[in-house]
Formats: C-alpha cells, sequence, structure tokens
C-alpha cells in the first residue's frame, strides 16, 4: 500500500501529527515515512559556503538524532507499522516536501498546524499551507489537539461541480470498509439548489448509507463546526482547488478561523 508521508521538522505540534498518522497507517495497514527537510539559508557568497557546509553537517546530525528519538517513539505507538525515514538537505522546504511525496508514492502527506485551526495561514505556517496547495497527494493536517480514535464519520464539504472526483480522493485515503459520510453542500441564497442527487452519486461509488446536508448561508466556519459536532466527526475533508468553490469560501486569504473544535483533522483532496 501507499505510504503516508509525515513531514516533520521535530516539533511538538510536529509529533502530534506524526502519532496521529501512525495510528491511522496502523489501522489502514499501510507504511510511515518521516520525512524531514534540512534548509541552510544565507548570503550566495564564496566564504558563506563553508559556514553553510558546516552549519548544514551539523543540523543533519541533529536531525538524525531527533529522527531516532521520533522513530523511537513511533514503533512503541504502533508496532506494526512499516516505520521508513528520509532526510535530506534542500534549497526549499516545500518543494523538498513535494518531491519526497512523489518520490515515495505517498497516499497522503501528514503535517501539524501550529494551534487549533486546521486552515488558518497563521496557525498553519507558510510552510504546511504552501504543501496543502502544492501536493501532488492529498494533506491530512493535524491539530495541535487532535487525537486519533479511527476514521468512522467523514464530513464532506463539497461544492458538488465534481462529486464523483471528490468522493474518489476520499476513497483513496480511507480505503475499506469506508466509514459514515455526511456531504455538506455550501451556498449562498441566491445559488442553485443540488443539480444532483449527492446520496445517489455516493452510493454508486460505493459509500453506502451517506447522508447530505444543503446549507444556505454565509457563515460556513460555524456551519461546519456544527455539522462536525453534530454528526462527531474524525475527518474533514474537501477538495484542494485554488479556483474551486468551496476552497474560496474557506481560503479567501487562507485566514478565516475553522476550529473544528481543535480535534479534527483536515483532509484537503486533490483531484
Amino acid at each position: 500500500m501507499k505510504p503516508l508521508l509525515v513531514a516533520t521538522d521535530f516539533s511538538r505540534r510536529a509529533d502530534f501529527a506524526a502519532a496521529w498518522a501512525a495510528r491511522r497507517a496502523a489501522d489502514a495497514g499501510c507504511p510511515v515515512v518521516l520525512y524531514h527537510a534540512i534548509t541552510v539559508e544565507g548570503p550566495g557568497h564564496p566564504q558563506f559556503e563553508v559556514h553553510r557546509k558546516s552549519v548544514t553537517e551539523w543540523r543533519e546530525q541533529q536531525s538524525r538524532q531527533a529522527e531516532e528519538v521520533t522513530a523511537a517513539q513511533l514503533r512503541a505507538l504502533a508496532p506494526t507499522v512499516d516505520l521508513r525515514c528520509d532526510i535530506e538537505v534542500v534549497d526549499d522546504r516545500v518543494a523538498g516536501i513535494v518531491e519526497a511525496a512523489k518520490r515515495h508514492d505517498a497516499n497522503a502527506i501528514v503535517v501539524g498546524s501550529r494551534g487549533e485551526n486546521a486552515l488558518s495561514r497563521a496557525v498553519l505556517g507558510s510552510v504546511a499551507a504552501s504543501v496543502l496547495t502544492a501536493a501532488p497527494c492529498s494533506v491530512v493536517v493535524v491539530p495541535r489537539h487532535a487525537r486519533y480514535h479511527g476514521v468512522k464519520q467523514v464530513v464532506l464539504a463539497s461544492d458538488l461541480t465534481d462529486l464523483d472526483r471528490d468522493l474518489a480522493g476520499l476513497g483513496r485515503f480511507v480505503g475499506e470498509p469506508r466509514p459514515a459520510l455526511r456531504i455538506v453542500y455550501l451556498r449562498h441564497a441566491d445559488d442553485p439548489p443540488p443539480a444532483v442527487d449527492p446520496i445517489a452519486r455516493a452510493a454508486a461509488s460505493g459509500w453506502i448509507g451517506a447522508t447530505f446536508a444543503d446549507c444556505v448561508g454565509d457563515d460556513w466556519p460555524d456551519t461546519i463546526d456544527e455539522i462536525v459536532a453534530d454528526v462527531s466527526a474524525d475527518l474533514v475533508a474537501m477538495t484542494v482547488q485554488p479556483h474551486g468553490r468551496v476552497y474560496r469560501l474557506f481560503h479567501r486569504d487562507l485566514v478565516h478561523t475553522i476550529a473544528f473544535q481543535g480535534l479534527v483533522p483536515l483532509l484537503g483532496l486533490r483531484a
């Protein structure tokens, strides 16, 4: 099976994301790749290159020591998971993560957020926000206080323009058996009602028993929060397409606060 690639800087928030990924991998029966990108910034001056080399070597040594500690913790947490490690020196951290995901043919990239919110740039940090939009695969953003209790209930926010694509992307991540699914269509009062039957489309894609909510209004963050709490969701999914309608609703500048109770990861689906 394709692995989960955990992008880590060995911080506490990254450790929470790695723990979530390890438990998820144990359930899914897939490997985990613990990936760390080392960057050393500085002026492009010949004299600095000597300093850059020594700093890079020191950071690589420190990173490998941190990697050993984190890997030991994850193996204790999920002893059956095939855990692999990948540390490299790169010029650009986001590009490194994206290329690592391609190299390892990852099913998804897992990153930690800085606080309660899974979508705000201020909370995500510029690296995670950039990965969310540049990744070749789906990306799971794990809030600091999220704990893995299985993926039994998923909320899918969709504009229904390509629901089959959304369902296929979600299916690639969750695998079998399918969890319970709540499809949420977010629209303004002057937007047209659904042109497709979401429940029938879901059933045709193997999502038996899915439910649907047609949400008309403007306060999308609160709407999603209420639905997440109502169905006790374990995961919120949405397609991350920069020109997509749902993406624009939530990400006008990636500054909206969507807390998901501070406990529920966000799965950004890629086509």
